[in-house]
């Protein structure tokens, strides 16, 4: 992480960072025709030195021919298995960071989790259930929202419409909607989610597009400022 307790952040604005590679596994005992446990004897890198792509990095000579494994992809000789002869080569191929949904400040910041205070408009609603979620709002019109309806892509959002049945929610849940919103609903519902009045319903619609957060065990939409 990057950020520790009391910092005020903005929007966008990236929490934690971590470098992502890729390992590359190259049998280099199999590819010189030699015994796993006499790779080591032909490497021409030592694990932990970097290469490049083409570059030599295990090499058998004799009398009469020589043979040379050049590496796939520029990184990092990570390890040698001597069980199977194969070189191991970790190809770093960027960072990966996780950026803020909201404005606010750290109120926590340990053992992986962040945990951001932030001022919003909160809406009030009658059951939840589910862990909590957060989401862009996408909006579904309509009095009913039913399995055969023509869906937009709703991976990782939260979907708000009048009613939903329970094919439909089973649905969503298949294309990754991450939480619902609705007013009323037909037996058992597959995301975490929230039922509201009438009068909510028509509040949230100015909302649509925004990063929405469901809290299902107080019963409360929060959407920031």
């Amino acid at each position: 992480m990057i950020v520790k307790s009391g910092d005020k952040i903005k929007k966008g604005e990236k929490l934690s960072e971590s470098w992502a590679s890729e390992n590359e596994v190259i049998p280099v005992a199999s590819l010189l025709g030699v015994s796993p446990q006499k790779t080591p004897k032909y490497l021409v890198k030592k694990i932990g030195e970097k290469v490049s792509e083409g570059e030599i990095i295990a090499q058998k000579k004799d009398l009469f021919s020589s043979v040379a494994i050049k590496s796939p992809t520029d990184g990092q000789i990570a390890e040698i298995n001597l069980k199977d002869g194969s070189l191991i080569v970790s190809a770093g191929i960027g960072t990966e960071g996780i950026v803020s949904p909201v404005s606010g400040v750290i109120n926590d910041a340990v053992r992986g989790k962040i945990e951001i205070e932030f001022e919003g408009e909160s809406f009030e609603g009658e059951e939840g259930g589910g862990q909590e979620a957060f989401g862009e709002m996408v909006y579904l019109p309509g009095k009913k929202i039913n399995v055969l309806d023509e869906i937009p892509d709703v991976d990782g959002k939260i979907v708000f419409g009048m009613e939903i049945t329970e094919a439909a929610s089973a649905k969503l849940d298949a294309m990754g909607v991450v939480g619902l919103i609705f007013h009323k609903n037909t037996e058992e519902v597959y995301s975490p989610y929230i039922r509201v009045k009438e009068d909510v319903m028509d509040r949230l619609k100015s909302d649509v597009g925004k990063t929405v957060y469901l809290y299902p065990d107080s019963k409360k939409i929060v959407v920031p400022k």
